[in-house]
Parts: C-alpha cells; structure tokens; sequence
C-alpha cells in the first residue's frame, strides 16, 4: 500500500510540473505578443542600424541626428524656434535666457 502511495505521488508531481511548465510556455508567447519581452530584431533591421549607427559611439546614427538635431547639434528649442537665437541654454531645467538687443 505504501508503495502505491508513493508512485501516485511521484506521477502527481510529473503531472503537475508538465503542466505548469505548458502554461508558462503559453503565458509567455502571449506576453511576447504583447512586447513585454524583448523581440530579436530581423537580420534586414540589424544590418541597417549597423549602416547608419556611429562608428565609435554607436549612436546616434546620421538618422537619428536628422530628425531630433537642429542645424547647431542641439535639441530644438520650443521658445526658440530659430536655431542660433539662443544666448544661453541651460539643460536639466526649463530656463532659457536671450540676448537682449
């Protein structure tokens, strides 16, 4: 009888080890959909990032410089619209001073 008991539970705990690992694997290709893990980029991604990222820094690329840089190589400034029109521009805050004509 003791020997039943035991090789009852041996099959229980398999049993239920398969099926807790089945339903991570579930819960996990469904967080995967969802982008909460990280998605290996294609190859065709990867090797454009590698045409275009610096080549020390590795960033940021000659895109990225485009579309987030003004003509100085500054962020844009929303109160100064008009790249140069700033005396001093201070980061970390929200203060922008102008020369004074």
């Amino acid at each position: 009888m003791m020997k039943r008991n035991w090789i009852f539970t041996a099959i229980l705990v398999v049993y239920l080890f398969g099926l807790i690992e089945v339903s991570s694997f579930f819960v996990g290709r469904m967080l995967q959909r969802r982008l909460v893990f990280y998605n290996e980029p294609s190859i065709e991604t990867y090797e454009s990032y590698m045409a275009t990222r610096h080549q020390v820094l590795g960033w940021p690329s000659e895109y990225m410089k485009a579309q987030l840089l003004d003509a100085t190589g500054s962020r844009p400034i929303p109160a100064y619209p008009e790249p140069g029109a700033a005396c001093v521009s201070l980061y970390g805050g929200f203060l922008y001073f102008q020369r004074r004509s």
